[in-house]
């Protein structure tokens, strides 16, 4: 494990070598030898104090928990850390910190007793973090001072972990079941259980199915002809689509957009959507990132940053798989050109259900213009829309939106 030590005066140390250096020089100047022997004395005693500080060894192993290793903005964490002596003798007292970043709040302080060889001492202390993303934690500094005050050694034990904080996930509601859009699944199977049979799926018939599949018990109850499905039906599907370009944004909408999308994504994963989430990534070849469960999906909002301007095209294109098997369709975007809005709108499938939320800059005419046509085609194309300019809540937001009370400013 690496390590750095150093020394520096304290605030005393300092005030000893500026007299002791003013009485050596005066005294020699002024043929005053008691003043020239009272300022080497002064600085005799301070290199001896480092001297000192420096023989007394300070090595620490320290290892960290993190208790949970994933929260949400503003939920508490705690941190657990364990400190092992890994010197040839018992430790002195220490002053320590541990170093975090500025989104997690101060630098914890605290005091370790004296640790016995290979002997270990348990230090926890709470977090909030106030911002998403992925946040260093440490090194622990540690603080050795000579007995006289005069000078501190610093050490650093290295050994360092990371908090990941996801976006705060707002709870939404929607007035239609997110599957409500005629044609969003096609036609779905359906579930039923009969006594001495295990589970299993059935569906209307189609032209070609086997006659022995047919379930008449079904049949009779419907009506029309009903066959057996041994496979279970496929999960209906949700496609979010995140527009984090550098230059579409201002202010906090920015992250009102992935706080956004991180609720919906959980909305669409709790009533029984696969989730799919389409983002930009330029370290990748192919330019875009897809995550396909819940879990991954919030861990990229939680580190998603700002991209450059010319590659949500390409989040489109490889949106159009996802999308042409019908569903759930969302997108979270700014104003876009007018061949950019296009393919868009075209990514929605005859009868299924689209959702779109527009970001309206409160300044910029032509930003603001940009939106609000991006608003009209959309709306012309079947999408449901918002203009989004961050003043409600996520929550309100969904709210009006799935109530269907589109083109208002949210």
């Amino acid at each position: 494990m690496r390590r750095s030590r150093s020394t520096r005066l304290t605030q005393r140390g300092a005030a000893f070598l500026t007299s002791g250096a003013i009485l050596t020089a005066g005294g020699v100047f002024l043929g005053q030898p008691d003043l020239t022997r009272v300022g080497i004395f002064l600085l005799a005693l301070l290199g001896g104090s480092a001297a000192l500080g420096r023989l007394r060894p300070v090595r620490m192993t320290v290892q960290r928990v993190l208790e949970p290793p994933q929260v949400a903005v503003d939920e508490p964490a705690r941190v657990r850390l364990s400190l092992r002596n890994d010197a040839p003798r018992r430790s002195p007292l220490l002053a320590a910190h541990d170093e975090v970043g500025p989104a997690l709040g101060e630098n914890p302080q605290f005091l370790v007793t004296p640790i016995g060889v290979g002997e270990s001492a348990q230090i926890d202390y709470p977090l909030r973090p106030r911002a998403r993303g992925l946040h260093p934690l440490g090194p622990v500094w540690l603080w050795l001072r000579d007995p006289f005050g005069l000078t501190c050694v610093t050490a650093a034990a290295s050994g360092t972990a990371a908090l990941l904080v996801t976006p705060r996930i707002h709870p939404l509601t929607a007035y239609r079941p997110l599957g409500a859009a005629q044609g969003s699944e096609g036609t779905l199977a359906h579930r039923i259980a009969l006594r001495g049979e295990e589970d299993q799926a059935i569906r209307d018939y189609r032209e070609g199915d086997d006659l022995r599949r047919i379930h008449w018990p079904a049949t009779a109850r419907t009506g029309s002809l009903m066959v057996r499905q041994e496979d279970r039906p496929a999960q209906r599907r949700s496609v979010i689509l995140f527009d984090n370009r550098r230059a579409a944004h201002s202010g906090s909408s920015f992250e009102w957009f992935v706080s956004m999308a991180a609720s919906i994504g959980a909305h669409a994963a709790g009533a029984g959507y696969a989730v799919h989430l389409l983002t930009p990534d330029v370290t990748v070849d192919a330019r875009v990132r897809t995550d396909d469960a819940l879990p991954d999906l919030v861990a990229t909002l939680a580190r998603i940053e700002p991209s450059r301007d010319d590659v949500f095209p390409s989040v489109l294109h490889a949106a159009s798989s996802s999308a042409s098997a019908g569903g759930l369709l969302v997108a979270l975007v700014s104003g876009l050109d007018e061949s950019t809005t296009r393919s868009l709108a075209a990514l929605r499938q005859h009868g299924s259900l689209a959702l779109a939320l527009v970001h309206l800059p409160d300044t910029g005419a032509a930003s603001i213009t940009q939106a609000r046509r991006t608003l009209a085609t959309l709306g012309a194309a079947g999408w449901l829309t918002a203009a989004i300019d961050g003043r409600r809540s996520p929550a309100q937001v969904w709210e009006a939106l799935t109530h269907g009370r589109v083109g208002e400013r949210s």
